[in-house]
């Protein structure tokens, strides 16, 4: 037999004091790009000689 709502669900198996969210989203990685600052603009644009 199931519980007739997820909220029942989790207020039965979570314990939010076990839970670390803290700690693992500090173990993600980077999701943003080591570049040297000013390396992301775009080159100056050139005239076409043709």
């Amino acid at each position: 037999m199931r519980h007739s709502t997820i909220d029942l669900t989790m207020s039965v198996y979570t314990d939010p004091a076990l839970l670390d969210v803290a700690g693992a989203v500090e173990a993600l990685p980077s999701f943003t790009p080591k570049v040297a600052l000013g390396a992301h603009k775009a080159a100056p644009a050139t005239a076409d000689a043709g």
